[in-house]
């Protein structure tokens, strides 16, 4: 994925492509599209419209307006690997993808960038929102015993970010790290949106000695989660009203998360780059701290079944 691009086409983008589409054509199928019966739920992906500077979340929903089949831009016939590529065209990084609608209609061409450069780099908010507001015509009925958003992020690192943009750094240094900023900033702000409007089970590891969560998602409003007098989150058996249950899992890149779980070892600045290609065996140690917070409670079994057949 991570294949440098030749020197003098890095003053627009640091990687190739190619290895990158051609993984994704080897692994979903070059003509395997949104409509296909291979996907075997719906599925949502973000993506960026530099073209229209708008977020185009494009999703397999048969019901949804741009996919009502009569159209000839039907956004169900565009090839699942290109709207992946598309959706991960991180600016810097690597180019934009062009996506043409229509062949025969040149204005339905767009440019596409990283849908994390989107309000929906965490998209949990708008896929519930999604399946739920009658517009999308999907219908699924809100409530804590109807709806359960599960959130899983790849790694957040603020304190990084912060001291990218300290003194001494030069003009390329902070605009490589302006998109994992911005990126950041969008996947806090959905996370915020979820533990209000839902009913936040977890949220991260709850201290018992401190009586805190080690992982607060802001300073003023703490981790959102609903706790009794033990630290656990509040038992489920009463209903508070919320549109669904939520749970988030996301690792902190940071010495204190890190050293926590006994990570004291791995620098946080080398994995918390969006390239950290040299590091992937200590980012794999980080997923496997973070799996441990997974609790089979939170997927609440007795209310929403086995998730599969």
């Amino acid at each position: 994925m991570f294949e440098k691009a030749f020197l003098f086409k890095r003053l627009k983008n640091l990687y190739k492509n190619e290895p990158l589409a051609e993984k994704l054509k080897e692994v979903f199928g070059e003509d395997t599209t949104l409509d296909s019966d291979k996907l075997k739920s719906l599925l949502l992906v973000v993506t960026r419209n530099v073209t229209t500077d708008s977020p185009w979340p494009i999703s397999s929903n048969p019901f949804a307006k741009y996919n009502d089949p009569n159209r000839k831009d039907r956004n169900t016939k565009i090839p699942l690997w290109q709207l992946v590529r598309a959706s991960t065209a991180a600016p810097i990084f690597f180019p934009p993808e062009i996506v043409e609608w229509d062949p025969d209609d040149p204005s339905k061409a767009f440019v596409f960038e990283d849908g994390g450069l989107t309000p929906y780099n965490n998209p949990g908010f708008f896929i519930a929102r999604m399946a739920t507001y009658p517009a999308y015509k999907l219908g699924w009925p809100t409530g804590e015993k109807n709806l359960l958003v599960m959130s899983v992020g790849t790694g957040s690192a603020p304190k990084v970010d912060a001291e990218v943009y300290g003194g001494g750094k030069n003009a390329f240094s902070n605009l490589v790290n302006f998109p994992a900023a911005l990126m950041y900033g969008a996947a806090v702000d959905q996370d915020i949106n979820c533990r209000i409007i839902g009913r936040c089970i977890h949220g991260g590891e709850y201290d018992k000695e401190l009586r805190a969560c080690d992982t607060a998602i802001d300073n003023e409003i703490g981790d959102l989660v609903a706790r009794g007098d033990d630290g656990l989150p509040a038992s489920l058996s009463e209903d508070s009203g919320r549109q669904f249950i939520y749970a988030r899992y996301n690792a902190e890149l940071s010495s204190k998360w890190l050293t926590k779980r006994g990570l004291q070892n791995i620098d946080p600045a080398s994995v918390a780059q969006l390239d950290s290609i040299d590091h992937i065996d200590d980012l794999v140690k980080v997923g496997q701290a973070l799996a441990n917070e997974v609790k089979i409670e939170h997927f609440c079994l007795d209310r929403f079944g086995q998730f599969y057949s």
